[in-house]
C-alpha cells in the first residue's frame, strides 16, 4: 500500500479519535454524528482490509462479528432509498419492494450465510437502479463499500473462506473508500460544519484543522517550499530565504527564490525554527518559532513589503545619494514625503533634487530647499521614472533627513 495512502488513513484516525473525544462541540449541529458515523463505518472496513493490502492475510483473523454489523448498515442505507424509490414508480415496483424492504430488527434473526445473500441481493439492487433512486440517499460508494462488505463478512466465515479479495483488491478498495471518506467526508461534510464554529469555538476548530494535516510517517525530515511576491504580486527572483533554530543565529540551511518566485528547504529535521526572508529594497520578513514535526510539508505564499521609510544623516556641507536603480519602492504612482527632521535648535538647509518633467508645476531637478521641520510633497510620473535622490546640507551643522513613501 502506498504511503501517502497510509499517511491519509493515519489522518482520518486521528480525527475521528479526536471528535469521539469531543462530542459536546459539536452537540448542536443536528447532522454531525450521523456524517461521522458513516466515516466510522467506512473506517472499519478499512481496518480489515489492511492486513491483506498487507500481504498478510494468511492467519488473518477478521472481526466477522464487526463486519456483520458494518455490511447490515451499509446495506440498510442502500435499501432504505431503494424502497422510496420502489413505492413512488408508476406502478408501485413490488418486485423490488419485496426484494428490499427489509425491516432493521430482521437482520439479526438471518443465519450467517443468509444474511450474507440478503445484503448480497441489496446491493446488486442498488447497483442495478442507481440512476433512479441514487437520488433519494445513496451513491457509488455506498454500493461499492456494500459489495467489500459483503466480500469481507464472507472471507471472515471459515466454512465460506476462499480468498475472494486479492492483495490488489484489498489496496484498491482501501483507496477508493480513504478517497470517498477525504473528498465526501470530510471536505462536503465534517469540515464545512466544523467551519460553522469558527467564531463560536476556536479552539476546538483550529485542533480540529490541526488533526487534520497530513503527516508524512514514512520520513522523518520535513519541508518548507513556496513563493514570494512584491505588493504588486509580481514574482521575485533572488530573495533570500534561511532557517534559524528559533531564538538563535546560525544559519542552518538557507536557499535563493529562482525565476519563478520559488524556493524549497528539504531535509529540516525536527524542531522549532525561525524562518527569515530578506531582498535589497523590501522589509525584511520574520516567521518566528515554527515547530517542525517529522515529515510534514509547509507550503507558504510570502509576500514582501517595500521599504517605505529612510532616515539617516548627512554631515555639515555634504551630499549624499539616498535612492538608487535597485529600489522596488520607486514606482509610478507612488506619493513621498521629503523632510528636513533636524531638531530646530540647531539650524540647517536641505537642498533635495529629484527627477521631474517638464509639465510638473514642482520645482523638479532644481534644488528643494527644506529648513528645520519643512517637508516637501510629490507623487510620481511614469515619465519620470528614475530611482534616485541627492540631498545636499549647504549648512554647517549635520542635518537628518526623512523620505517617506505611501
Amino acid at each position: 500500500m502506498k504511503t501517502y495512502t497510509t499517511n491519509l488513513i493515519t489522518m482520518i484516525r486521528a480525527v475521528l479519535l479526536y471528535l469521539t473525544g469531543n462530542t459536546s462541540a459539536t452537540a448542536s449541529i443536528t447532522n454531525f454524528a450521523t456524517e461521522k458515523a458513516a466515516i466510522d463505518t467506512k473506517m472499519i472496513l478499512i481496518g480489515q482490509l489492511e492486513p491483506i493490502a498487507q500481504g498478510n492475510s494468511k492467519g488473518v483473523t477478521l472481526d466477522t462479528k464487526a463486519l456483520r454489523v458494518t455490511m447490515t448498515k451499509l446495506a440498510l442505507k442502500c435499501a432504505n432509498p431503494l424502497v422510496t424509490f420502489a413505492s413512488r414508480s408508476n406502478p408501485v415496483n413490488n418486485t423490488l419492494m419485496n426484494k428490499v424492504n427489509i425491516p432493521k430488527s430482521t437482520f439479526p434473526r438471518y443465519s450467517k450465510e443468509e444474511v450474507a445473500v440478503v445484503c448480497q441481493t441489496i446491493q446488486t439492487e442498488a447497483n442495478a437502479n442507481i440512476a433512479g433512486a441514487g437520488g433519494f440517499g445513496y451513491n457509488a460508494a455506498d454500493v461499492s463499500d456494500l459489495q467489500t462488505a459483503i466480500n469481507l463478512y464472507l472471507d471472515s466465515m471459515p466454512s465460506t473462506r476462499q480468498a475472494i479479495i486479492t492483495k490488489s483488491d484489498a489496496i484498491e478498495q482501501i483507496e477508493s473508500i480513504t478517497r470517498n471518506i477525504i473528498d465526501i467526508g470530510f471536505k462536503l461534510g465534517l469540515d464545512r460544519m466544523v467551519n460553522t464554529l469558527e467564531d463560536s469555538n476556536p479552539s476546538f476548530y483550529n485542533t480540529y484543522y490541526k488533526s487534520r494535516e497530513i503527516i508524512n510517517l514514512g520520513t522523518t525530515h520535513a519541508k518548507i517550499r513556496g513563493t514570494v511576491r512584491n505588493p504588486q504580486d509580481t514574482l521575485l527572483l533572488g530573495v533570500r530565504v534561511w532557517l534559524t533554530k528559533t531564538g538563535l543565529t546560525e544559519v542552518i540551511q538557507e536557499t535563493l527564490t529562482d525565476i519563478k518566485g520559488k524556493f524549497s528547504l528539504t531535509n529540516i529535521q525536527v524542531d522549532d525554527y525561525d524562518v527569515h526572508y530578506e531582498f535589497q529594497g523590501y522589509q525584511n520578513k520574520l516567521e518566528a518559532n515554527l515547530h517542525v514535526p517529522a515529515g510534514k510539508e509547509f507550503v507558504r505564499k510570502v509576500k514582501l513589503d517595500y521599504i517605505s521609510y529612510f532616515t539617516g544623516i548627512i554631515p555639515g556641507n555634504s551630499s549624499a545619494n539616498i535612492l538608487n536603480p535597485s529600489t522596488p519602492v520607486w514606482r509610478p504612482g507612488a506619493t513621498f514625503t521629503l523632510r528636513n527632521n533636524t531638531p530646530i535648535i540647531t539650524p540647517t538647509t536641505l537642498n533635495a533634487y529629484t527627477p521631474n518633467t517638464p509639465n510638473d508645476p514642482g520645482p523638479g531637478n532644481q534644488d528643494i530647499q527644506l529648513n528645520n521641520g519643512q517637508d516637501y510633497h510629490h507623487t510620481i510620473t511614469v515619465a519620470e521614472f528614475k530611482p534616485y535622490f541627492n540631498f545636499a546640507n549647504t549648512s554647517p551643522n549635520p542635518a537628518t533627513y526623512e523620505i517617506i513613501f505611501q
